[in-house]
Order: C-alpha cells, then sequence, then structure tokens
C-alpha cells in the first residue's frame, strides 16, 4: 500500500512536469520569470557597481533622488492595469469576443496614459517645489523635468496585462532584461569616457523610454494578433468598462497601501527611533526583500491562469492550484527563515559588517512577512479575481489595521528589537484572512459570482 501511494506520488510529480495539469503553466511561468528577475537583479548589481564608483556619494545620491521621486510617483499614480487586463482580457478570450477584449485593452491603456501624465506633471511639481525651498537654483533642474518627461511612457500595465494573460511572458522578461543590459553597458561607457553627471541623467532617462515604448508596441501588436483569431463582435454586455475600473481602482488603493506599508514603518522609525536604528532596520529590510522576489515571481506566474481558470467557471481547479502552490513554496521558505531565525545575525554580519549583527530581530520580523507573501502568492490573486478587487482592498485594509498596531507599538515596546513588527502584523494577519476567505465560501459559489463580467455580492455560505 505505501509503496502504491509513493508510486502515485511520483507519477503526479512527473506529471506536472510533464505539461498534463495546469499547474505546470504555473511552474513554466515561474520559471521565466524567476530566471527573468535574477538576471535583471544581477546587471542591476554590476551597474550599481560602476555608478557608486563613477560618480561618488554626492554626485549618485543626486542620481537616486531623481529616480527615486519619478518612480515613486508613477507607482502610486498607476492604476495597476496588468491585473484588470488580465481578469477581464481572460474573461473576453473565454467568450471568443475579439472587440470585447480590444476594448478593455484600449480602456486599459486610456487609465495607464492618464495616470503617467500624471505623474509626468505631478514630478516636474515636486522637483520644482525642493528647488524653491532649498534657496537656490540646481544644475540639474532642467535635467530633473527632462527625465520627469519620460514618465509620461511608463503607461505599460495594460500592456504588460496582454502579454502576461496570451502565455507570452518571455517579451516582458526579455525587454526588462535588455533594459538592464543597457544600463550596465551605459554606466560602463560613461565611466570610461568620464562624463559629467546630467549625461548620465539623459542617458538613463533615454533608455527607460525607449525600453517602455518597446514593452507598450508589443503590447499592442499582441493584443491585433489576439483578436483577430477571435469573433470579430459579441453582445454589448461582454463588455464592462465600469466594472474594470472598479477592479482597477481596486488593485491601485491595495498597491498603493501595500506601497506605503512597505516605506512607512521605515519613517516611523526615523521619527521613533532616530538613524541608528532606522540604519539597522534598512539593512535588514534590504535582505529580506532578496527573499521577497521568489513570492513576487510565483503571484505573476499564476495570475493570468488564474484568470482564465476563473472566468472559464473553474474555480475549484483554481483554488486546488492555490492551495498546493502555498504547500509548494512553504516547503522552500520555511528552511530559509529557519536560517533567518537562527543564523541571522551571521548573515548580516556577512552582508554588511559586524556592525549591523543587531539588526537580527528586525530581520526575524521582516521576513516573518516575506514568508507571509511567499504562502499567499497564490491565495491574493484567487481572492482578487474570484471574488473581486473590492472584497481583496477589505481584507488587505484589515492586515493593514495590525500593521499600523504593530508599527506603533514595536518601537514604543521594544525599542530597535520591535522595528519591523508592524510588517509582522502585517504578514500573520493576511495569511489568516486569505485562507479564511478561500474556505468560507466553495469555488461553484464563485463560478457563480463569475458568471457575469463583474463578480456579483459576495454571498455567505448559509445565507
Amino acid at each position: 500500500m505505501a509503496t502504491t501511494r509513493f508510486g502515485r506520488l511520483i507519477q503526479q510529480t512527473l506529471d506536472v512536469f510533464k505539461g498534463e495539469t495546469p499547474f505546470h503553466k504555473v511552474i513554466t511561468n515561474f520559471t521565466k520569470i524567476f530566471s527573468g528577475q535574477i538576471m535583471v537583479v544581477g546587471l542591476a548589481l554590476l551597474a550599481l557597481m560602476v555608478n557608486t564608483r563613477a560618480l561618488g556619494p554626492a554626485m549618485f545620491g543626486v542620481l537616486v533622488a531623481i529616480q527615486a521621486v519619478c518612480e515613486l510617483v508613477a507607482k502610486i499614480a498607476a492604476f495597476q492595469t496588468w491585473q484588470a487586463t488580465s481578469r477581464y482580457g481572460a474573461q473576453a478570450m473565454e467568450r471568443e469576443d475579439g472587440r470585447a477584449f480590444m476594448k478593455y485593452f484600449r480602456f486599459g491603456l486610456l487609465l495607464d496614459t492618464c495616470a503617467a501624465l500624471a505623474a509626468t506633471l505631478i514630478s516636474i511639481l515636486t522637483f520644482y517645489i525642493i528647488n524653491q525651498v532649498s534657496g537656490e537654483e540646481s544644475e540639474y533642474l532642467v535635467p530633473s523635468y527632462i527625465y520627469a518627461v519620460t514618465v509620461i511612457t511608463a503607461g505599460t500595465g495594460a500592456a504588460i496585462g496582454i502579454l502576461r494573460v496570451t502565455d507570452k511572458f518571455g517579451i516582458n522578461i526579455g525587454i526588462n532584461v535588455g533594459r538592464a543590459f543597457l544600463l550596465l553597458m551605459a554606466a560602463l561607457a560613461l565611466d570610461y569616457y568620464e562624463q559629467p553627471l546630467v549625461i548620465y541623467i539623459y542617458v538613463f532617462a533615454a533608455i527607460m523610454a525607449v525600453t517602455n515604448l518597446t514593452l507598450l508596441v508589443s503590447g499592442i501588436i499582441r493584443a491585433g494578433q489576439v483578436a483577430r483569431r477571435l469573433k470579430e463582435d459579441g453582445p454589448a454586455s461582454n463588455y464592462d468598462r465600469s466594472g474594470f475600473l472598479r477592479f482597477a481602482m481596486g488593485t491601485s488603493v491595495a498597491s498603493t497601501m501595500n506601497a506605503f506599508r512597505q516605506r512607512g514603518e521605515l519613517l516611523l522609525i526615523s521619527v521613533l527611533l532616530g538613524d541608528a536604528a532606522t540604519g539597522l532596520y534598512g539593512v535588514a529590510y534590504k535582505t529580506a526583500s532578496i527573499f521577497a522576489r521568489f513570492a513576487e515571481a510565483g503571484r505573476q506566474s499564476v495570475y493570468p491562469e488564474f484568470a482564465k481558470l476563473i472566468t472559464g467557471g473553474q474555480s475549484r481547479e483554481a483554488r486546488r492550484i492555490a492551495v498546493k502552490a502555498t504547500r509548494t513554496s512553504f516547503y522552500v521558505a520555511a528552511p530559509l527563515f529557519l536560517i533567518i531565525v537562527f543564523f541571522g545575525a551571521t548573515v548580516l554580519t556577512f552582508i554588511s559588517g559586524p556592525e549591523f549583527a543587531a539588526a537580527h530581530p528586525n530581520l526575524i520580523w521582516l521576513s516573518t512577512s516575506t514568508l507571509a507573501y511567499t504562502l499567499t502568492f497564490g491565495l491574493g490573486p484567487y481572492v482578487q479575481i474570484g471574488f473581486g478587487s473590492g472584497r481583496y482592498l477589505q481584507l488587505v485594509g484589515l492586515a493593514f489595521a495590525m500593521f499600523l498596531i504593530g508599527a506603533v507599538a514595536g518601537p514604543l515596546l521594544f525599542q530597535e528589537a520591535g522595528a519591523g513588527m508592524g510588517a509582522g502584523f502585517f504578514g500573520l494577519a493576511i495569511v489568516a484572512l486569505l485562507y479564511w476567505q478561500i474556505y468560507a465560501v466553495q469555488p461553484e459559489k464563485v463560478d457563480e459570482m463569475n458568471l457575469g463580467s463583474e463578480p456579483k455580492p459576495l454571498v455567505q455560505e448559509g445565507d
């Protein structure tokens, strides 16, 4: 009997890699994304080493500040349309409605363009205000304006969503790797020819703009190719613009909340504990974020597959894969978490020096959050797509309340050792909430909720 069970387990494992189950697509997508991220991180690390040595701390700080302002504003302004495009694009593909498919894509592009334009104007205004507050005219004001103008090309969310939902992950990955390679080559050339910082700003802005436009054009071409293979039209009810907008708004607010959570705790620690504690927390945060790339790759890999399954009436299969992905990720992440718990001080000493070993408690709290993110990379997309972005936002909001409690109580009660408690509280809360949600409502009810273009109001079992 034991031999039979073991044989079935081996066969099921082999079936996954043979491509006989939907889980195979998730694994294939994950492998592509994670491999690409490793390459991007490696190239970015080399470029960082070149730029810091060429520019020195002061000039490199100016470059990073300009990039940080534009990236942060763009992230806050973005609608995260790649998720809405994946969800509604999959639905249109399921119905073979090419007209609805293109309408969703074009509406996503419109939202992206508006968000990018707003981010551009806000970035320019931010640089102007900083310059006025400083009391003197900066020689980098005009270059910062030019860098900000390139933010208008950052509206690529819908294009990314189309590439993912139509199984063209490789295009997005290739462009990201190509961008990192170009930035490294530019850094080497600029260092070799000893160019001033202004040229760095112009060259890096040009690379970002060109690669963003390449991604955008790739998404437009791919959308047209897919639409031509579908029926030319369908009933008007197949296109639900308001539902798409609600979904995009919900994911945008949740994303903004997460962005504030990731950076807000650092600000609280700076105010409550000072620069030294902030430095310790910063090192712990960067170390923990390395492991978070595993979870981010997982989330991107399951999202389009879940969109196809749920909009196709296969919510039970989507939930099964979500739970299976959670179990698989636990086997990978748990040993790493235990290494952090027992040997985290040694890891910090190796990475940053002995003076940063005191950040071990912070690393444990942050790694708890990272572990939770890893365990839920399949659960979050299932809830977001199956129950709607509004429901997902409610759960994130509850977990965010726990974050606020931990972020304030940790430093006040435990000083430096409590920094990061907010992230840990958030992680524990979101795991519990997502698990409760996926089992509170049976998949058949989720299928009923998704028969229309927008999930119907949530109905608990027994109501």
